[in-house]
């Protein structure tokens, strides 16, 4: 969780989330590294989180250094950032899980939960190219793991539509 946001450190923690999702999606790739469909939805997941790093990474260069939020908005912003997934153990458990279905639902709950928190940060800076990019993909990934979940569907990218 996010103690006195500044739009600075809500990058940053955006920044680290993206690390996190890009390593544990590379852990899973490689657990499921016997099981092709599986390990290639992780193994895109990572690349698509990796891409992600790069992009916060530029928006943090834009934004203007630990400009204080609208009282409301930061406790909107602090909200968004309580979940499971802003922790650096985060996945500390998933080497338990033993099923595919088991950690794609994890990973679901991943992407769902990013995407509400770049929502929130979305609108605490408000208009960004690269925010609004981040969250089409976020967008995505949720999208497609729910399809797999759903329908046992084959992921063949991010662009995706099935």
């Amino acid at each position: 969780m996010l103690d006195n946001p500044t739009i600075q450190k809500s990058i940053e923690l955006a920044i680290k989330t993206e690390e996190i999702g890009a390593r544990f999606y590379e852990e899973l790739a490689e657990r499921f590294k016997d099981e092709p469909e599986i390990r290639d939805i992780f193994a895109r997941l990572a690349e698509d989180e990796k891409t992600h790093e790069k992009q916060f990474k530029e928006l943090l260069g834009k934004v203007p250094k630990d400009k204080d939020i609208d009282p409301e908005r930061e406790v909107y912003l602090k909200a968004a950032s309580v979940s499971e997934f802003f922790k650096t153990d985060a996945f500390k458990g998933i080497a338990k899980v033993e099923t595919a279905e088991e950690v794609i639902q994890r990973a679901f709950r991943f992407e769902k939960s990013t995407l509400f928190y770049y929502q929130a940060l979305k609108d605490v800076i408000g208009e960004s190219e690269e925010l609004d990019a981040i969250i089409e993909m976020e967008k995505q990934h949720m999208t497609n793991l729910m399809k797999v979940m759903l329908n046992d569907a084959k992921f063949r990218g991010t662009l995706d539509t099935f």
